[in-house]
């Protein structure tokens, strides 16, 4: 994705997507979400667009909400 869309599009793609990664659960259960590309949103917050903070700032405050989950 990052050679097709180019870093910053392909994490906005990934961030404002309704789906949520596998990769970000697993890190969730690694107590790792610091390393998360919502947490990136989150850290250089003027690289992105306010669509893509505000997707990344829900994703990561809901992210223990299993009524938003789809499966």
């Amino acid at each position: 994705m990052r050679r097709q869309y180019k870093t910053v599009p392909a994490i906005e793609k990934l961030v404002i997507s309704g789906e949520i990664q596998n990769g970000f659960r697993r890190l969730q259960e690694l107590n790792m979400l610091q390393w998360s590309i919502e947490e990136a949103v989150r850290r250089f917050p003027n690289r992105f667009t306010k669509k893509a903070l505000d997707c990344a700032e829900f994703r990561l405050n809901n992210i223990n909400d299993k009524t938003l989950r789809a499966t």
